[in-house]
Parts: C-alpha cells; structure tokens; sequence
C-alpha cells in the first residue's frame, strides 16, 4: 500500500475519487454471450463496483453466469453478519448476466423485480462468496433467472431470483472492434478499499441480549 494511501483515514473512502472503468461500448454490437465472453477475456476495465468491493466476473456460458465476492469486515452490519442487501450486489450481477447471454445484439435490459432468500448467515468467516446464476426462461420483453450464493466451504447462503424487462435493440447497432485484446490490469489493484483494514464497530453480543431493537436504534 502506498505511503499516501496508509496515512489517509480508510473512514473516508467515499472522499476518494471512484476507481475502475466502463467496457468499450463497441461490445454492446455483439451477441449478449459474445459481450460477455469479451469481458472476462479482456480482463478489464475492472468497473468501479468492483474495485470497490473485490467482486470479480469469473465465469459465462449459454444460460449461466458465476461471479464471486471476499467476504470482508467491511461488509457487516452492527450484528456481525453481512445484510441480505449486500449480498445482492453479487447475487444481481450474475442473475442480470444469465438473462444478457440470450440476448442479441444491441439489447438493452434491467432488472424489474429481484428476491434473495438467506438461508445461513454471511459472516466474514464464509470467505470467498460465489453466486452462480442460470437462466429459467428468455422471451421477446422478460427474462427469468435464479442464483445460489455459497460460501469458500460450498455451504448454500441464499437463493434468489430475478426477473428483467427486455428493451427493443437499439438502432444503429454500434460496429464491434475487430479483435479484444487482453488488457493490463490496474497497478494499485492491491490497495483498493475492500482489501484496507476495516474500520466500523460490530455491537457485541450482550448488547443484543439485553437491549430492544429499539432501544439499540
């Protein structure tokens, strides 16, 4: 880590300016699955979502997607476990590629509805958090998918769901580059916030047991 870096409060990372980049918008002329391929084929630019929490793009295929997450400190919430809400972060990502790999050329979409069922708690003992989605069903305007997050283990955390309105192909198609090359990878990719010492406070557990919800608020 860099001396300028190791002497800044790691409480304001919100004050930094936001790292990462967005993929060359030339993609968008290819096939969902070909974006997607060329993505992790290209290595980056790693998006700013990323470097901020660790999460990494490592698999696609027809219908599936696998993305992965580090269970960090930085993620949990005053009771010591990571919130549902972070979670899907991971889930939404892979759920969302899923449905963009039948989709063709310059096809736009969103997630409409979204629902993650935690079955285990999240700690930032469950290490390295992997979200592998699979598409359910693909049609002209939606498209449903569902996704297991498991922990380093393979212990099954959540289970979820999605459904993305589909836009119609927007016109003209942008014309793809030829060739992707790989590109080099950041720097300074080891000092990215998630990677920093965690500063926050997790209430212990006599807190909990002696205090209303209310009260704690």
């Amino acid at each position: 880590m860099s001396e300028s870096l190791a002497a800044q409060d790691v409480s304001e990372v919100w004050r930094e300016p936001p790292r990462g980049g967005l993929v060359d918008p030339r993609l968008f002329g290819l096939p969902g699955l070909d974006q997607l391929r060329a993505s992790i084929r290209m290595q980056g630019p790693i998006p700013p979502i990323a470097r901020l929490t660790g999460m990494r793009f490592l698999d696609v295929g027809p219908g599936t997607s696998t993305f992965t997450m580090p269970a960090t400190g930085w993620l949990l919430a005053p009771q010591g476990v990571i919130p549902s809400g972070v979670l899907l972060i991971l889930a939404d990502a892979a759920l969302g590629s899923a449905v963009q790999t039948e989709l063709g050329p310059a096809t736009p979409y969103t997630t409409q509805e979204l629902s993650l069922s935690s079955l285990r708690p999240a700690t930032a003992a469950s290490g390295l958090l992997t979200a592998r989605a699979r598409l359910v069903s693909a049609g002209r305007r939606l498209g449903l998918s569902e996704v297991t997050v498991e922990d380093e283990r393979g212990r099954l955390l959540a289970h979820g769901t999605t459904r993305c309105f589909v836009f119609p192909p927007v016109s003209p198609v942008p014309q793809p580059p030829e060739g992707f090359e790989r590109l080099p990878l950041p720097d300074d990719l080891d000092s990215d916030p998630y990677l920093r010492p965690v500063h926050g406070a997790v209430l212990p557990q006599d807190v909990w047991d002696r205090m209303s919800g209310l009260d704690i608020l």
